[in-house]
This record gives structure tokens, C-alpha cells and sequence, in this order.
């Protein structure tokens, strides 16, 4: 009972810092700022609640965790709990691909979540080096080189995001042969 009372404690509390945190967010784009002092202050203020999000979010994780582990013995099992999430089609949305993988690795990076992305892969690359040419500081003058630059660092992210060991290419099959499939 006490382990249950920590789950539903952790997830008010991971509720209430990012409700704060939306509303933060929205009050630092909207407010006019005297300084630049002003403005750094409360964006590093931002920042710290982005942080603390993601650390109460992991928490929670454990204690779902350690809760499963309490059923689980209960009924005699000793496997290791997991929690799957799975994300269909991410690719649909080239625009906000590098995002989601992105809260993929911030969030679900723990040894007892496996994680399921599915999607085009060069779609992911185009969508993640797009997203770095927007997003970085140009430090090259020739554009080539820069989007050459951007797409090394796009290989290098999906590599971390997506492993080539942990994927499962799905070429032109039927309904039947995917029906049938098994792992």
C-alpha cells in the first residue's frame, strides 16, 4: 500500500511541475523584459523546472517499477518488470521527428522500458538533419559543407536514438506475412 501511495504522490507531483512549467513557459514569451539579466534569470529558472520534470518523471518510473516488482512476487514471478511504449508511424510528422526521439532519449532511457518506434528511417534522417540546419549556428559559409556537417551529426543522433542492432527493416510486406510474424 505505502509503494502505491508513492506512485500516485509521484505522478500529482509530475503533473503539478509541468503544468507550472507550460504556464512558465507561456509567461516568458508573453512578459516584456527591463534587462538581459532579467531575462537569463528566468529562463535559468525555466530550465531548472525542464529538469525537474524529467527527474520526477524518472522517479515515478522507478516506483512503478519497484511496484511492479511487488505483484510480480505475489504472484510468484521473479522476471524483471518492463514497461513498453511503443510509437507508431513517426514519420508521419517529419516536422517534429527529431522531437520525439529526442523526449524519447530524455525520458525512456532506463533499463526496464523498451521503447518501439516505428517509420521511415531516411525520413527520420532528412527530418533530424533539417531540424540541426535550422537549429545550429552556422559555422561554415558553404552551404554544402554545413548540410554535409549536418548530416554526419544526424548519423551520429540516430545512432544513439535508433540502434542499427535494435532495428527491424519492414520492406513491402503483405497484411498475411505481417499477421504471421514473429520475433
Amino acid at each position: 500500500r505505502e509503494i502505491e501511495k508513492k506512485v500516485e504522490n509521484q505522478f500529482n507531483v509530475l503533473k503539478k511541475n509541468y503544468q507550472h512549467r507550460k504556464i512558465d513557459y507561456k509567461n516568458i514569451i508573453n512578459r516584456q523584459y527591463q534587462n538581459t539579466i532579467d531575462y537569463v534569470n528566468r529562463s535559468t529558472e525555466i530550465q531548472s523546472q525542464d529538469f525537474d520534470v524529467v527527474e520526477t518523471f524518472r522517479t515515478l518510473i522507478d516506483y512503478l517499477i519497484e511496484y511492479k516488482r511487488i505483484i510480480n512476487k505475489r504472484y510468484g514471478y521473479e522476471e524483471e518488470p518492463l514497461i513498453f511504449f511503443f510509437f507508431d508511424d513517426v514519420d508521419t510528422s517529419s516536422k517534429y521527428c527529431p522531437e520525439i526521439l529526442i523526449n524519447i532519449l530524455t525520458f525512456l532511457c532506463h533499463p526496464n522500458i523498451v521503447v518501439c518506434v516505428s517509420g521511415d528511417y531516411e525520413i527520420f534522417e532528412r527530418s533530424v538533419t533539417s531540424y540541426l540546419l535550422d537549429t545550429d549556428i552556422r559555422l561554415q559559409k558553404d552551404y554544402k559543407k554545413e548540410l554535409e556537417l549536418a548530416q554526419g551529426r544526424s548519423e551520429f543522433f540516430l545512432k544513439k536514438a535508433l540502434p542499427s542492432s535494435y532495428r527491424y527493416r519492414i520492406v513491402n510486406y503483405t497484411n498475411e506475412i505481417l499477421f504471421n510474424m514473429s520475433y
